[in-house]
């Protein structure tokens, strides 16, 4: 089972202080254990979910 969720942060750069979108993708296997396949970080959330699934198609 796949669980994603996207949460916002905010992220101190060298340039002040900024909200961005932390992507994070989950994989449960059938003895229930967790596995973190990964964490995306943008700083909006429009079509970076696309590219995301995009990525991990093209690595399987």
């Amino acid at each position: 089972m796949l669980s994603f969720d996207c949460i916002y942060v905010s992220l101190r750069t060298e340039y002040g202080v900024q909200q961005v979108a932390v992507y994070v993708m989950l994989a449960y296997d059938v003895n229930g254990c967790k596995d973190v396949l990964g964490l995306w970080i943008n700083e909006t959330e429009s079509n970076a979910w696309m590219q995301i699934f995009d990525e991990l198609r093209l690595a399987a």
